[in-house]
């Protein structure tokens, strides 16, 4: 059945996506969660601001065929625009027919934040899932889990923001669980893959040159484990790139006290040598200058 409706905003954390038109309104009240597998068609896809792409660049962006039946799972996309395709489908019925505008608002893996999108989604079927907080521990371990492996594959293939995205969710998943109910294995696991993902996510946003950010996680991880040498890498190479030099003096000498021999700890304190002196330089001309 044909539907009028008017322009509604999805929130999304990069994206600004507007639900432009449903030429079909659906049936039922249920809609896609994560995890839940999805059968679509996306068609109608088009491209503005930014360079022409061929049919098949299209499909790589979205990690699907276009104007074909697919079989999707929410959340668990490894392409540039899965997680906006996902934002969409989790606002739809089943059969429903509805039309998406996307303007990013950051650059991506190799998209640009000027770049809009638009695109049709038929939503022909897909599972009914729990919401998180419906899930047992167990379960949101699992989940977590394959999210961190998905993560870990678009890293390896230098997609960071992709992987920044799927390693977020995965955090986001296990916090939402209760600790106080799991078994004391279970507890253990994930207070682990919460600081896994901590550095990892750290470990994106250094690439990204996000260096406030990944501090910040790196902070999160040595508040629970202050011997963490990655933590302490990471979070002192991010103080350095902002040059903040106390605060990256403080863990670097941390890290050569930990393993005085550790190469990467090393560098890492060479170039801080560097800049400091550097800097020490130029603050010493602008003072003289000052009494001239």
């Amino acid at each position: 059945m044909a539907s009028v409706m008017h322009e509604a905003t999805i929130l999304h954390d990069y994206a600004h996506i507007t639900h432009t038109s449903c030429e079909e309104s659906g049936e039922g009240f249920e809609k896609p969660l994560l995890a839940s597998t999805c059968c679509i068609v996306i068609s109608q896809f088009s491209v503005t601001r930014s360079e022409d792409y061929s049919e098949c660049c299209k499909e790589e962006l979205l990690g699907c065929k276009l104007g074909e039946e697919v079989e999707i799972k929410v959340g668990f996309g490894t392409s540039q625009l899965s997680d906006v395709v996902d934002a969409c489908v989790e606002q739809m019925k089943c059969g429903e027919v509805s039309c998406f505008k996307i303007q990013l608002d950051k650059d991506l893996d190799t998209l640009n934040h000027l770049d809009t999108f638009q695109f049709t989604i038929k939503l022909i079927s897909f599972s009914s899932n729990l919401e998180l907080y419906e899930r047992s521990f167990p379960d949101l371990l699992e989940i977590a889990s394959q999210l961190k492996v998905k993560a870990g594959e678009c890293f390896k293939s230098r997609k960071t923001h992709t992987a920044a995205v799927l390693y977020v969710k995965a955090l986001k998943v296990l916090i939402s669980g209760s600790l106080s109910d799991c078994a004391p294995e279970e507890r253990e696991r994930s207070n682990n893959l919460k600081t896994v993902l901590h550095l990892n996510i750290a470990a994106c946003q250094l690439k990204r040159e996000l260096y406030s950010q990944a501090w910040h996680n790196c902070s999160a991880v040595l508040e629970r484990q202050p011997d963490s040498i990655k933590a302490l890498y990471r979070r002192g190479k991010s103080s350095l790139m902002m040059n903040d030099f106390d605060e990256a003096e403080k863990d670097i000498l941390a890290l050569l006290r930990l393993d005085a021999d550790n190469k990467d700890s090393k560098e890492l304190h060479g170039v801080w040598l560097k800049k400091r002196t550097e800097s020490n330089r130029v603050l010493g001309s602008r003072l003289r200058n000052m009494f001239i």
